[in-house]
């Protein structure tokens, strides 16, 4: 939206902008695993670029998209859908896994071959795990 956008001679500099990130990087990373999390890259992107900002503080504002996330596990089995727009890997451990399974498509789910281990999401993939004891999952930004 136009209206909201902030005029870059007179509203925050880049550095005032980046601590504000960084203060908001430190609340999120802190609340990782505890509450769910959507992050839009995208619009943060946008937003800096209405700024003027140069690429380098893009990059490195946008770069909080590496944080570590905890995937809470519901009933099995379990369908962990990739919402957050971008590649992502995520890792199954511990549990008892005895079905571990890959879809593009959310119809059609194809066999792991494996019940843990490191598998990589594309935006909208899904992993669905069928376990007796749930299993710890961790999602890691590509």
């Amino acid at each position: 939206m136009a209206s909201d956008a902030v005029d870059a001679s007179t509203g925050p500099d880049a550095n005032s902008l980046l601590a504000s990130y960084d203060i908001a990087l430190q609340t999120l990373a802190q609340n990782v695993g505890t509450q769910p999390v959507e992050i839009n890259l995208a619009e943060i992107q946008k937003q800096l670029e209405e700024l003027s900002l140069s690429p380098a503080v893009i990059e490195r504002v946008s770069s909080f998209g590496n944080i570590v996330f905890g995937i809470s596990v519901g009933a099995s089995p379990f369908t962990y859908v990739n919402t957050t727009g971008y590649g992502v890997n995520i890792i199954v451990s511990g549990g008892g896994v005895s079905k571990l399974q890959f879809s593009r498509d959310g119809a059609t789910y194809y066999s792991t071959g494996s019940f843990y281990g490191f598998f990589y999401l594309a935006p909208n993939d899904r992993l669905k795990v069928t376990y007796a004891t749930a299993p710890t999952m961790t999602g890691v930004p590509a």
